[in-house]
């Protein structure tokens, strides 16, 4: 996974993967 900017992730609670991101709400799959 790579990132064009720096983004601050943070752990959203209740939502595991889901991260805030620029404030959105992105769900990350990782397999």
């Amino acid at each position: 996974m790579q990132f064009t900017r720096s983004f601050t992730l943070a752990p959203i609670p209740g939502q595991p993967g889901g991260y805030f991101v620029h404030n959105d709400i992105f769900r990350l799959v990782m397999a």
